[in-house]
């Protein structure tokens, strides 16, 4: 979890009701993939959306970890190296986005029993000490982002019972930081290719029912 300073002013993003993830598509042959993001109260205007396909989210490399250290050594920012400056004002600018939403949902597929890569590569941006989560005096890790109901939406093509490690880990990861979480899972459309659709169509119906309680 990364030790960082406070997001840069540089960094900025839009202030959306409703922010949607959605992890990379499909493998070829799988019909494994993250279910459509519900339909909340908040207006499309007030929708900001992140592709995993689409979108460059850096990940926590040496760039960006000795371009904190040179921050929290007084450096000014633009002091930094172009790569450097470059890296942490995007990772800012998703942190700042994540914290202006009221409504986050992730919707991802299940790969060899982990999310896409670059979906753990976005949780690192807002998983962020002295930011989304504090230790306390007694060194205890305290959540900070307690206004905010993240729903996890996904598709694997075994039955796993919402019970594995991806699951876990994004239910985890949220209720950490201090977020109200839901999980809904569409399984087993490889291992029943003949109720894919079926499958499918039960876990948006249940995704509609959460959202209209959203």
């Amino acid at each position: 979890m990364p030790v960082s300073p406070t997001p840069s002013r540089r960094a900025s993003a839009p202030r959306p009701g409703l922010f949607c993830v959605r992890g990379e598509a499909p493998r070829a042959g799988s019909r494994s993939r993250g279910p459509p993001g519900p339909r909340s109260r908040c207006a499309a205007s007030e929708v900001s959306r992140l592709d995993g396909d689409e979108t460059a989210v850096p990940e926590i490399d040496l760039d960006m970890m000795t371009g904190w250290e040179r921050l929290r050594a007084g450096e000014h920012f633009s002091h930094l190296t172009g790569a450097q400056q470059n890296k942490l004002a995007l990772f800012d600018q998703y942190t700042k986005q994540f914290q202006s939403a009221d409504l986050v949902v992730i919707a991802n597929p299940l790969w060899n029993l982990s999310v896409p890569t670059r979906l753990k590569a976005w949780i690192d941006t807002v998983c962020r000490a002295g930011v989304t989560f504090r230790y306390t005096a007694e060194g205890e890790a305290e959540g900070l982002v307690t206004d905010k109901t993240v729903v996890h939406l996904q598709a694997s093509g075994g039955h796993f019972g919402q019970q594995d490690p991806a699951s876990l880990y994004i239910a985890g990861m949220f209720q950490f930081l201090g977020c109200t979480t839901h999980t809904l899972a569409a399984e087993g459309m490889d291992h029943e290719p003949d109720r894919a659709e079926e499958i499918m169509e039960a876990t948006l119906l249940r995704v509609r029912e959460l959202a209209r309680s959203l």
